[in-house]
């Protein structure tokens, strides 16, 4: 797979992604990364636990099987992670085993409930007996408890125990308890069978639905994954009727290829045989299907819905565009943010943290606590074994562990579906603190395409140009063949068809001469043709103030009228502006353009001219933004041209138009695949909501974990008379981690008033379809 562009201080390098098991909270994520950079030649490595994927960046000579091999044989079984099957994990169907775990763990804990019934005088025939708890017990550990057993062992050995290693100690001991009371009764100890039953059910039925949450967190990515086409109808040539059918990787640049009405588009390419209209709603959320004809791009994975047609291939597998979203957003998903190598860190001592505070709470309840002269429920040391179990099963570095990768995970899935690619989690939560917005001009606030927006004509008129359609008609015939985009523009306002013009002759940069249907036509600069004195007439001085640019006609040596062109505004510019405002944040334009268009924009915009700033070198815009940050604002740049490179990397955040230059998309941060200025603001609230989920994870889980531990430990007996049973402390447990993972979830929900109604067709930039 072809991962998206990152800048790491590294030489040359491999970049390994690895499909990773056995992951159960962050103490098993700090293991598996010592694990990796433990090998040699690995220069950096990264391991997610929400996704459980790991990124490995290491030295040429390493291979994705020997790099999987090595860390299986150090407990976490591992695969090389390739995202063009439907189940990129690797993992069996769920269904089936999902439906197994929860009717297993539904009926131990029913019978561990029924068990408690004694204590209110309730005896059930059968349930009530010991020998029948003995043996729910025993066979708990024996099926559903035993991998929680072998992973809790297998944690200790590695001397990195895990929530399983803590939760494994508390089965062990409050079963072997059980034993002892039952084959000592002299000293009077109470058996409590059914807390390995309740514990182990719990953790079971807890764990599925964690997995089942989890999955609808992958979900969207994989709904992407899946709607890449498998195979492929080759052509050996574009006129043959009949093909072969190869897998739609092996598919190769130059290669034609045939999509039938009906069929996914394999690859991404050019048509070159039919027309047909596309569903591109997958890639640019456009929601009626968009005609293609000969010469026009189509991408993998939109619809083809009309007729057949004949692809030339530019780009197959990994390579196109939806295979570079997935990528995009995979690698992401890898990348951790500052706060998350913190909640790790905590995570990688938190276990033996625990273990010290249930060895404090066995020696307080057992040796200090009837020298108080409390009135204990139970005998001392049979209580304090049960509290320190308490500690043991309560404690969750799983939630800590989740709180972070859950939410960026669905953060950047919501993104993407919303055509913002993101190059790593860290994007997200800069994001929240952005300050100040600048934004290019030139194909940022505007279209980037001049247009023809008005014409003049003198009166009388000229007697071969009686009509602005006429005048448009004899420039555009003058202009043609010449690619400047201000000819551009004339030709497409032009109506066709276009009268025959012959003997062109071009004074750069100054006009354009020819013979067009027997007049002479000459289009240009008002000096160029003699008429500077009329800069300083209207309608001319109103559009040089609004940062137009007026073009003069001359036919026969007379002038026939003027033509006025500007790159006009994009449609939702002053609404994005607004919203920007409204949120507080600073907004500053810098642009190469000439000081007058730019001070024209400022008024269009309602920026003040303090706000804008024209005629700003490239190398110039990266230090304006370098003045902010040293002011203590925190900048996003948004830009699409080559000019703005230095800039976006200057930036804390770089935003740039996917429809821009191969540079400007590689030096930023953030990707508008839809080409829409509103996703700005989207990208903005989507970074504030999912950084607003993490900081609620990390504070439940938290809280939970300091008030958990203590009210374990039985901290609130002389209080309230009570102690928080093994069972009850398990159920506490599974709670804390399921509610991390459904509040990220509540991400899906998150709204934006800015989101665009529709998409634009446009591919992603070719550096993006490496």
């Amino acid at each position: 797979m072809t991962a998206a562009p990152t800048s790491t201080p590294y030489p040359p390098a491999t970049v390994i992604q690895l499909q990773v098991e056995g992951l159960k909270c962050g103490a098993c994520v700090q293991a598996a990364t010592r694990r990796l950079k433990a090998y040699p030649g690995v220069l950096e490595a990264v391991v997610n636990l929400a996704t459980h994927q790991a990124q490995v960046i290491c030295e040429a000579d390493a291979t994705p099987d020997e790099l999987a091999g090595f860390l299986t044989q150090g407990g976490f079984p591992s695969q090389p992670l390739t995202l063009d099957a439907p189940n990129p994990a690797g993992r069996p169907a769920l269904a089936p085993s999902v439906a197994w775990n929860l009717s297993v763990a539904l009926v131990l804990v029913l019978l561990s409930g029924l068990g408690h019934l004694h204590h209110w005088g309730i005896h059930l025939p059968g349930l009530s007996s010991m020998a029948f708890h003995a043996a729910l017990a025993t066979l708990s550990l024996l099926g559903p408890g035993r991998s929680i057993l072998v992973d809790g062992a297998r944690g200790w050995l590695r001397g990195v125990p895990t929530m399983y290693s803590l939760v494994g100690l508390g089965l062990i001991l409050s079963y072997a308890t059980s034993w002892l009371a039952v084959l000592w009764p002299a000293r009077g100890w109470a058996c409590f069978f059914d807390e390995p039953v309740m514990i182990t059910g719990l953790m079971l039925l807890g764990k599925t639905l964690e997995i089942l949450a989890q999955g609808r967190a992958r979900q969207a990515l994989e709904v992407l994954i899946a709607l890449q086409p498998t195979t492929a109808c080759l052509l050996p040539s574009p006129q043959s009727g009949e093909g072969w059918t190869v897998p739609a990787a092996t598919v190769l640049a130059g290669q034609w290829v045939q999509v039938l009405p009906g069929e996914k588009i394999p690859v991404d390419g050019v048509v070159v045989a039919g027309r047909t209209a596309v569903d591109t709603s997958l890639l640019t959320g456009e929601a009626l299907p968009v005609p293609k004809a000969e010469g026009d791009e189509v991408q993998a994975g939109t619809l083809n819905q009309a007729g057949r047609i004949v692809i030339q291939t530019t780009h197959a597998g990994a390579a196109t565009s939806l295979g570079q979203i997935v990528s995009w957003v995979t690698t992401a998903q890898l990348h951790q943010i500052p706060v998350q190598r913190l909640v790790d860190r905590v995570a990688s001592v938190f276990a033996w943290g625990v273990v010290a505070l249930a060895l404090l709470t066995f020696g307080f309840w057992a040796g200090l606590a009837p020298r108080l002269g409390w009135g204990l429920p139970a005998a001392p040391t049979l209580l304090a074994i049960q509290l320190a179990i308490a500690v043991l099963v309560v404690a969750c570095p799983c939630a800590l562990g989740l709180a972070t990768p859950t939410a960026l995970l669905v953060g950047l899935t919501v993104g993407a579906r919303r055509g913002l690619l993101f190059r790593n989690g860290a994007v997200l939560e800069r994001l929240q603190g952005v300050t100040t917005v600048v934004f290019d001009k030139t194909g940022t606030l505007t279209t980037g395409r001049p247009q023809v927006v008005a014409t003049w004509l003198p009166n009388p008129p000229h007697p071969a140009v009686p009509t602005s359609d006429a005048l448009l008609k004899l420039a555009a015939a003058c202009e043609q063949g010449t690619c400047h985009p201000l000819a551009q523009a004339i030709g497409e306002a032009a109506t066709a068809p276009l009268p025959p013009a012959t003997a062109h002759e071009t004074a750069a940069g100054r006009g354009v001469t020819a013979w067009v249907a027997g007049h002479q036509v000459r289009v240009g600069a008002l000096d160029w043709l003699g008429l500077a004195d009329w800069a300083d007439q209207e309608p001319i001085i109103t559009w040089d103030r609004a940062g137009q640019t007026t073009l003069a006609v001359e036919v026969d040596g007379r002038p026939a009228g003027l033509v006025t062109v500007a790159d006009l505004l994009r449609p939702e510019a002053m609404a994005v502006i607004r919203d920007l405002a409204q949120q507080g944040l600073r907004v500053r334009v810098l642009s190469g353009d000439r000081p007058a268009a730019v001070e024209a924009l400022a008024s269009t915009l309602g920026l003040p001219t303090t706000a804008v700033q024209g005629g700003v070198l490239p190398v110039e815009k990266a230090a304006v933004i370098a003045q902010f940050q040293a002011q203590g604002e925190q900048v996003v740049m948004v830009g699409d041209g080559l000019n703005d490179g230095p800039a976006l990397t200057q930036a804390d955040v770089g935003m740039a138009m996917a429809s821009g230059t191969d540079l400007a998309v590689e030096s930023a941060q953030v990707v508008l695949t839809r080409n829409h200025l509103a996703d700005v603001v989207t990208a903005l609230t989507l970074g504030r909501a999912t950084v607003r989920t993490i900081r609620w994870n990390l504070g439940w889980a938290l809280a939970y974990n300091l008030l958990g531990l203590p009210a374990a430990a039985g901290v609130l007996w002389p209080v309230t008379g009570g102690f928080l049973t093994p069972g009850m402390a398990a159920g506490l447990m599974t709670f804390s981690s399921l509610s991390v993972v459904l509040n990220a979830l509540s991400l899906y929900r998150w709204q934006t008033a800015a989101a665009p109604p529709g998409g634009v067709n446009q591919p992603l930039p070719s550096c993006l379809l490496m």
